[in-house]
């Protein structure tokens, strides 16, 4: 019994240990840490979006001078997938929220952005792992949950092309 105990406890160091190692690499090697609790704080708060100020005031996200953050081909790719299995919706929300860590987690190793674009995009993705994050143990108004992700995950491309 005591074996098992060990074994379990392990198996969850290694995993919170393997989650923290890959949030730090993140987005490639070559540029600043990301800091996603905090990072809207860097910045004062703006609305741009057309339609979605709400969006914008959660997070310090701007648009370029009026135009939308060219961002690269990975970083959109994970943002769509994660958008079809927000709005199949037909799992319970601690799987949604799994399979949505996962694809999280694929964007932050496969993402190649640098400078402005990639600061916004941080600025972006904070709140969208917090709204991930809700899910985990939601059991209550998880429906609400669910279609508040799929309203922030469909702003992304007002921000971003």
């Amino acid at each position: 019994m005591k074996g098992i105990k060990l074994a379990s406890k392990t198996g969850l160091i290694t995993s919170i240990a393997l989650a923290v190692i890959a949030f730090a690499i993140g987005c490639g090697t070559e540029h600043e840490p990301h800091g996603f609790e905090n990072h809207g704080e860097n910045h004062p708060e703006r609305i741009a979006g057309p339609e979605d100020g709400h969006h914008a005031r959660e997070s310090g996200l701007q648009l370029n001078e009026g135009k939308r953050w060219q961002a690269d081909q990975a970083t959109t790719g994970s943002i769509r997938k994660m958008q079809r299995m927000a709005s199949e919706n037909a799992k319970p929300p601690a799987l949604l929220a799994q399979e949505l860590n996962g694809q999280f987690n694929t964007l932050l190793k496969q993402c190649t952005m640098k400078g402005p674009e990639h600061q916004q995009l941080h600025a972006y993705l904070g709140p969208l792992r917090k709204k991930i994050q809700a899910l985990e143990n939601c059991t209550e108004n998880c429906q609400d949950r669910v279609q508040e992700l799929n309203s922030y995950l469909g702003s992304y491309h007002e921000f971003f092309k």
